[in-house]
């Protein structure tokens, strides 16, 4: 395996990298920043997201590209108005980055990403946001073990926010090594604490994603799957669910719906469903999306059905909620035997929800609006 030391460069370093943002990267920006239920916390979310849409648009254009899954990139929600957001679960080539602001000369750093085992990333890239040029520069870079090497050697101590501040001078400022590290080192060469089950971390977690128009979705063939590849879709009967890609038993969710139809929830043949899944913290679920219009009726219907992979029920007080703007219109609480939790809401035309998982500890996943919009 190659060592750090070989990856040593005989040449100065680059300037700090500038990107130019296009139009394009700034509307999703701020589209994703206003799904904010708190308004305080958009401006510190919209320039995170500048952040990531940078550093994307800058591996874009090597001359050899460097290979990202922004699918699963998640928005770390910021304690208040006045502290960093930050972009957590970057996938460059084979490596995890995470993504934070910086203005002045110390990058202000979550706890939870630094020691938190199920959070924690390869690489933490510092970028300083430049709103009104729409402009970003990539300001320095320092690998994971560099930065609990720094950590130990500095005593780094927890302010009352649950940050660390860390100076930017103890960060690498050659983007060219970030580069090389990314195309050429193994992902081996910066261990990474193997994930548990008991994690201290409380962050409120927000899916980088587009919104999802329902009606693009009804228009889908079944048992294709999306363009961005996080949802896959399905047919919601039992003979569909015989599948070997669900990661839950096709037994359970066969059971599931043959539950809701026995209980006044009747899903009809028109209807087109998606499953993917996800993990927060250590927890991972499968949330199963089923929308069709009603018949006769300009309403349609959001459906939800949220399932543990591992173990036959849901932690208890793990909540399934839906939000129409900031509003709660649906929690869905699991109780000690709860298999599973369904929500269901019906809207009408160009209304948007929003789909929450809330774990008992305080972790939370909001994933991306879904809305019913003619093309």
């Amino acid at each position: 395996m190659l060592m750090f030391s070989e990856f040593s460069l005989d040449f100065e370093p680059s300037r700090a990298p500038r990107v130019d943002l296009t139009p394009e990267a700034v509307s999703r920006a701020l589209a994703i920043a206003q799904r904010m239920r708190q308004t305080e916390l958009r401006w510190q979310s919209y320039r995170a997201l500048l952040a990531f849409e940078g550093l994307i648009h800058w591996l874009e254009q090597r001359d050899s590209p460097i290979p990202f899954e922004p699918e699963g990139a998640r928005l770390i929600e910021p304690r208040g108005f006045d502290h960093s957001a930050v972009i957590n679960s970057v996938r460059l080539h084979h490596f995890l980055c995470c993504i934070v602001c910086v203005d002045e000369d110390t990058v202000e750093v979550p706890v939870g990403v630094v020691d938190d085992p199920n959070q924690v990333a390869h690489f933490y890239v510092a970028i300083a946001v430049h709103e009104e040029q729409q402009q970003v520069t990539l300001q320095a870079f320092i690998r994971y073990d560099q930065l609990k090497q720094y950590q130990q050697d500095s005593r780094l101590s927890i302010t009352s926010d649950q940050t660390y501040e860390i100076p930017v001078s103890s960060f690498e400022t050659d983007f060219d090594q970030l580069l090389l590290y990314l195309t050429c080192l193994e992902p081996q060469a910066i261990a990474l604490p193997e994930s548990h089950l008991s994690s201290e971390s409380r962050l409120h977690q927000w899916l980088i994603e587009p919104s999802v128009n329902a009606i693009e979705w009804l228009q889908r063939e079944v048992n294709t799957i999306s363009d961005t590849l996080t949802w896959t879709f399905f047919t919601p009967t039992a003979s569909a669910l015989r599948s070997p890609q669900f990661l839950i038993t096709n037994d359970q969710l066969s059971a599931v719906l043959t539950e809701l139809e026995r209980g006044g929830i009747h899903i009809p043949e028109q209807a087109q469903a998606a499953y993917r899944s996800m993990t927060s913290s250590d927890l991972t679920v499968q949330l199963a999306v089923m929308v069709w219009q009603v018949e006769d009726s300009s309403e349609w219907s959001l459906l939800t059905i949220l399932e543990a992979v591992q173990g036959e029920n849901l932690p208890i007080g793990t909540q399934l909620t839906i939000y129409e703007n900031q509003t709660s219109i649906v929690n869905s609480v699991s109780l000690e035997d709860s298999r599973y939790l369904v929500a269901q809401v019906f809207g009408e035309m160009g209304e948007q929800f929003v789909i929450e998982i809330r774990l008992a500890k305080g972790d939370s996943l909001t994933l991306p609006a879904f809305t019913f919009l003619n093309s």
